[in-house]
């Protein structure tokens, strides 16, 4: 005859509604108690309580329980349920039909909602904008000590000044699937956030600053997949991370909003996912880059460079040894990191050695690098922004060059605390040329010229500056 005499005979039993059903006051789900309420197509409301100006809440859930409809329709049409226990929605709807508060789904501490499917909404709006008033009602908020895991259904907020999903300090929600909207920003995370997929969209208003996720101070989020749309509403974006706030972006993808994607003084690191606008620099995490693709939007890579010593061509290497090894003639082999090596550094064919900026570090007592005479043809070796640095111990030479080839130092620094010669030239390579560019040579002797060209003064040519210190 009511709904209240079928609570009481429910216990592991499923409910279902044989009409529409109007609650005079709230029902509690006493704790221990394992219920499923099937609306069957039929709607369960509370009384308007005139005294306070707003309807009852339908149900206190401190049990187990489960909501859906069997027939279509189905919907709970109150100020909102509070779940102290565990409850779950399969289908059916939860709205919340007050302008001036109230939550469809309000999540205590220590309770747990899980999503699977349905709807939750809010369906009256009081026109903030002009009346400058009122609170709305907000689809679900959570507490601290909370938990929320939507895997599918729909969550609908027409309120211009409440979010959909409202985390508080200490709340986890976690949104594998489904869909999300709102007027106003859509999630509010001062708690743990983790999206996995799902279609999240903030329709904005014009004037005002509408976000499709806004992250505060303390909180985290990542964001793994989905699709997030700020509509181009008026100033928003799609994150928004205040000051203290953490946000991790692996994947998702982000659609058009006024400002951009990302926004606020927040960390945001994103190593994945495509966006409409391109990703500042700062923004990525570290060993990624921003790649535009064939329609105009932005994807994130990894580097292929990033952790590697070395580049030939697009092939990567994660030592300097094996770049070296793999290196044929006329190839450039291009410095990633700093190198260190022990032993000397041997080279008999033509190539080119980009330093890039970095340092080969040489911790033997023979020579660094040796260009050894070839009697067959001339080697011709290049080193650009390279610094080889003899340092750690005595060494004979820095750069040997006994071939009648070509060498070029293009802005080439060696030094050493006890380097016998920087560069030295030995009798040998009486016909080769020696071209020295902005560079500077440190060591005992700084240049050493040996043969016929110490006695004809050819085969050196210093260009812009050479520093040579001895």
């Amino acid at each position: 005859e009511s709904f209240a005499e079928a609570l009481a005979a429910a216990d592991g039993k499923t409910i279902t509604l044989l009409a529409d059903i109007t609650l005079t006051e709230t029902v509690t789900i006493p704790a221990g108690t394992t219920v499923t309420l099937d609306l069957a197509g039929y709607e369960l409301t509370t009384t308007y309580d005139s005294a306070n100006a707003k309807h009852l809440y339908a149900l206190y859930n401190y049990g187990a329980l489960t909501i859906e409809s069997s027939v279509a329709g189905g919907e709970i049409n109150s100020r909102g349920i509070y779940n102290y226990g565990t409850l779950t929605l399969n289908s059916g709807s939860i709205n919340a039909i007050d302008c001036n508060g109230g939550y469809a789904v309000y999540c205590q501490n220590g309770s747990e909602f899980t999503m699977i499917g349905g709807t939750v909404a809010t369906t009256y709006e009081d026109d903030f904008l002009v009346n400058k008033g009122g609170y709305d009602a907000t689809p679900v908020r959570l507490e601290s000590g909370s938990k929320f895991v939507m895997n599918g259904g729909t969550i609908t907020n027409v309120s211009d000044f409440t979010f959909s999903i409202d985390i508080q300090t200490g709340a986890t929600a976690t949104l594998n699937n489904g869909t999300v909207t709102s007027i106003h920003s859509t999630i509010s995370n001062y708690g743990t956030l983790t999206i996995n997929g799902g279609s999240y969209t903030c329709d904005g208003l014009e004037g005002v600053t509408a976000h499709v996720i806004v992250v505060w101070e303390g909180s985290s989020t990542t964001v793994n997949g989905g699709t997030f749309d700020g509509k181009d509403n008026y100033n928003g974006f799609n994150i928004d991370a205040d000051d203290g706030a953490n946000v991790v972006v692996t994947g998702g993808t982000f659609l058009s909003v006024h400002s951009g994607s990302l926004y606020g003084e927040g960390t945001i690191t994103v190593s994945g996912g495509i966006f409409f606008d391109k990703i500042p620099a700062d923004r990525l995490a570290e060993g990624y880059e921003v790649a535009e693709n064939e329609d105009g939007t932005y994807g994130i890579v990894k580097d292929p460079a990033y952790g590697k010593a070395a580049q030939i061509g697009d092939s990567y290497f994660d030592t300097f040894a094996e770049a070296f090894a793999a290196a044929q003639a006329g190839d450039t082999l291009t410095l990633l990191a700093d190198v260190t090596i022990s032993s000397k550094l041997t080279i008999s064919f033509n190539l080119t050695i980009d330093g890039n900026g970095y340092t080969i570090f040489y911790t033997g007592s023979d020579r660094a690098i040796d260009i050894p005479n070839n009697a067959s043809t001339k080697v011709n070796v290049t080193f650009t922004d390279l610094t080889v640095d003899c340092t750690a111990s005595y060494c004979q030479r820095g750069i040997n060059y006994n071939d009648d080839g070509k060498l070029v130092l293009n802005n080439v620094t060696v030094k050493g605390n006890n380097v016998t010669y920087a560069l030295n030239l030995p009798g040998s390579s009486d016909n080769c040329e020696v071209e020295i560019n902005n560079s500077a040579l440190t060591g005992n002797i700084a240049l050493n010229i040996w043969g016929e060209n110490s006695k004809k003064g050819e085969g050196v040519t210093c260009l812009c500056c050479c520093e040579c210190l001895s």
